[in-house]
């Protein structure tokens, strides 16, 4: 009975409780175009999508954002200054490009009789586009926040995603509808159903400007009963999609929900809403039937089922449920490590270095100000109640700040596997050790010119790199498919490379920076890179004859691009890419030279597993230099080779033979 006395209370309403006076929706999106004949030539039309009005009141869009799968409100285009949107209204977005440049021209893409007059279309000039290989749109309120979370705000007033792009029997291409069936967008529309044509002009099928029906809500998770611990933390989630979207409100024994430790989260992905209730430090208070209200604003609303929270009061020793990692960071940085810890009773905590408490950290997180290296240990902290005891501990390595650089970047190759090519070859970019100390760069995070620690990846491979070593970071593709592309017996013999997700760097512009565990701010890094324009197949390298003062890293400048023997750079035996992928060349500068008992010693910094030969002339009026020796070095940071001779004048040099690296 409380469900059905409930629903009916809250049929009119609807309005009140979620403050909607009318629904927008995403009904249309075309994210690939065949050639027309508008204007002569046969150019392809832009991409463009449908907003409509599902509910009772006029809309104004005036502030309102749209944006393609980047996520980024700050990227966000605002075209609808001055536009109101009717109850039962669809408007046109649609890109502006040479083919399509007035909404006239739209019209008679499409057909003047099919999308009259009164239909608003609206042309963006952005540079937001749409994928045929899958994209979505999102729309935002003029109050948005600007937020690049995947999941977007609960502001946000509408998504939907798309995949790639079809065919229709006639051989145009149709647009993206929504399923009723499952609540995606993968529909094509289909000529004379649901109001679709043929384009006037080209063989494209779709509604443009065709008004459609809601759609029902449907409730895919309904919310399910939850067992806690006193102090733990409960979650209850629903999710459902309909057209448009549901929201949702949640209930506490049929009242409106306590706002003290309950959060709600509401957000919109992969075409579906969802809500979570989120109940921080749980106690018996908070027990009980949590249910949630369900509208879009035209449909009458509804209820979930009952979740029930119960809440265990019994006596119990503290666990952890979250513990941190150990990492290495330098003087200057802050440290923060966090636990997690349940217990009845609520348990204290105490902090400890090597053992000995630290006066005053007495709660789950601990924040370090590292100024000295001597604040290297392991760093221990004890949960305690009346029941019993626990603890948890996590080492922290403080060294100088690590010489680590990027030294090399590929941001376009000569065969790649943008298109879904799974033989072609993929962008990488290469970190060297240039300091005195292994660094191990499990945890550290990169990104590209996004410039963001919110979106970088993190290195999860146990990688330590040894001082003169180079490794390479390559995306989506296996060490064994990279040794192949650029030939094994032309790569460092114990290379190590590293496999990660696309980030996807631009052949125009972009740029890499690198950042360790513990950098908490963008500008804390490690190194950044910008590059510029890229040579098809041709990376952008490192000199080491400049210092960074100097632009040691030209990756934005013509004379950043690999050349084929200088610097270590070869052409690949596939693809005929050139690049220097694992090496950066430190030129063999004789740093000391001196004479011993055993003939004259003479000192250099040392490449690893590089050929060197060293060379002498008696007078440097000689015509050629006379060869001493050729080897290969150990793993030694400084080669000291002797040469026997003594008592005669000689000039000595040292060169790294290319041609073996």
């Amino acid at each position: 009975m409380r469900k059905k006395t409930l629903a009916i209370c809250l049929i009119g309403l609807t309005t009140v409780v979620f403050q909607i006076q009318a629904q927008l929706a995403i009904t249309e999106i075309q994210t690939s175009e065949s050639a027309n004949s508008l204007p002569p030539g046969g150019k392809k039309g832009p991409d463009w999508w449908d907003l409509s009005n599902l509910g009772t009141s006029n809309i104004d869009l005036t502030g309102y954002r749209w944006q393609d799968g980047t996520h980024s409100q700050v990227l966000a285009d605002t075209p609808f200054t001055g536009i109101i949107i009717h109850p039962g209204e669809s408007i046109i977005l649609s890109e502006s490009n040479t083919t399509i440049s007035t909404p006239a021209l739209f019209r008679q893409w499409w057909g003047a009789n099919n999308v009259g007059a009164n239909v608003q279309v609206v042309l963006s000039t952005s540079a937001n586009g749409l994928s045929a290989s899958g994209d979505a749109v999102r729309l935002w309120s003029p109050n948005a926040t600007n937020s690049t979370d995947p999941y977007d705000p609960a502001d946000l007033v509408d998504r939907v995603d798309v995949g790639a792009t079809g065919m229709a029997p006639n051989g145009g291409i149709p647009t993206f509808i929504y399923n009723t069936n499952n609540g995606t967008f993968n529909w094509f529309s289909t000529n004379g159903v649901g109001g679709a044509f043929i384009a006037a002009t080209s063989a494209e099928v779709g509604s443009p400007g065709i008004h459609p029906n809601a759609a029902p809500i449907v409730i895919t998770q309904q919310p399910t009963n939850v067992t806690v611990t006193v102090g733990q933390t409960a979650t209850i989630t629903v999710v459902g999609y309909g057209l448009p979207k549901p929201r949702f409100r949640w209930l506490f024994n049929g009242s409106p929900v306590n706002t003290n430790r309950v959060s709600v989260a509401f957000a919109i992905s992969n075409n579906v809403s969802f809500s979570t209730l989120t109940i921080t430090n749980a106690q018996g208070t908070n027990a009980g039937p949590y249910w949630a209200v369900v509208s879009n604003g035209v449909q009458v609303a509804f209820v979930t089922s009952n979740a029930v929270l119960s809440v265990n009061g019994n006596p119990l020793a503290p666990y952890f449920t979250q513990t941190p990692s150990g990492f290495s960071a330098y003087p200057g940085q802050t440290v923060t490590f966090a636990v997690t810890a349940f217990g009845n009773p609520p348990p204290t905590y105490q902090w400890q270095l090597n053992g000995t408490n630290i006066s005053g950290k007495t709660s789950p997180q601990i924040q370090i100000t590292l100024s000295d290296t001597n604040q290297t240990g392991t760093y221990t902290v004890i949960a305690t109640n009346s029941v019993g005891g626990t603890n948890a501990s996590v080492s922290l390595l403080v060294t100088p700040k690590p010489d680590l650089r990027i030294t090399e970047v590929m941001s376009s190759e000569s065969t790649n596997n943008s298109t879904g090519d799974t033989s072609g070859h993929s962008d990488w970019w290469e970190i060297s050790n240039f300091g005195s100390f292994p660094v191990n760069l499990q945890g550290y995070r990169f990104d590209d010119s996004h410039f963001s620690l919110a979106d970088a990846y993190t290195i999860t491979n146990n990688v330590t790199i040894q001082p003169g070593e180079s490794i390479v970071l390559v995306e989506n593709m296996t060490p064994t498919a990279f040794r192949e592309w650029w030939g094994a017996t032309h790569l460092p013999p114990h290379l190590q490379i590293i496999t990660y997700p696309r980030i996807g760097f631009s052949a125009t512009s972009d740029g890499v920076t690198l950042w360790n565990p513990a950098a908490a701010t963008e500008s804390d890094y490690i190194d950044s890179e910008a590059i510029g324009t890229a040579v098809r197949g041709t990376s952008f390298g490192y000199d080491p004859n400049m210092s960074d003062a100097d632009f040691g890293f030209l990756g934005y400048a013509p004379d950043g691009l690999s050349v084929a023997g200088v610097n270590g750079a070869f052409v690949a035996p596939v693809g005929g890419d050139t690049g220097s992928p694992g090496t950066v060349l430190t030129l063999p500068n004789i740093s000391r030279g001196a004479e011993t008992s055993g003939g004259f010693s003479l000192s250099w910094p040392n490449q690893p597993d590089w050929n060197y030969t060293v060379e002498y002339k008696t007078n440097l009026t000689d015509a050629a230099w006379q060869t001493l020796t050729n080897f290969t070095s150990d793993n030694a940071s400084v080669v000291n080779f002797v040469d026997p001779a003594t008592g005669a004048q000689r000039f000595y040099r040292v060169k790294v033979n290319l041609q073996n690296p």
